[in-house]
């Protein structure tokens, strides 16, 4: 038994309004639609027919904190657009003057009151750090 070959379907030319209009930087979603093509169907063609595809656009970042935006309509990341900035603070834990600037996951979470695990495990003990007491001098005797 011979293999059977199956019948190409037979493209039909590209319509020259059809390229006028996508040099003219008209979508690809609009004609297709136009055309009652799909897009890859339409990309196809155009490939086909020697028509250079269109170079995609950068990727949008965010002018907050320059990270990946989340899409062309909404120019910001989701954390910028969620949450403030915060501000540089001091720490919390009473003898401790270091400035840090907390994350703003960890302030939207409630957290970022200390600028190391060392002084939030000392103010939840209720102990002070030894290198934030001043030392006693010890008294010759």
């Amino acid at each position: 038994m011979a293999p059977t070959l199956t019948a190409r379907r037979r493209q039909t030319p590209l319509d020259p309004d059809l390229v006028r209009r996508y040099l003219e930087r008209e979508t690809l979603r609009a004609l297709a639609h136009d055309y009652g093509l799909s897009l890859n169907a339409l990309a196809n063609r155009l490939r086909r027919a020697g028509i250079a595809p269109r170079p995609r656009l950068p990727a949008p970042q965010c002018p907050v904190c320059g990270g990946p935006a989340s899409s062309r309509k909404v120019r910001r990341c989701r954390a910028c657009r969620t949450r403030p900035a915060p501000a540089p603070r001091e720490c919390a834990l009473d003898g401790c003057h270091v400035v840090f600037t907390p994350d703003a996951d960890k302030l939207a979470r409630g957290a970022g009151r200390y600028h190391s695990l060392e002084c939030a495990y000392a103010d939840r003990r209720g102990k002070p750090i030894p290198h934030l007491t001043p030392q006693r001098e010890r008294s010759a005797a």
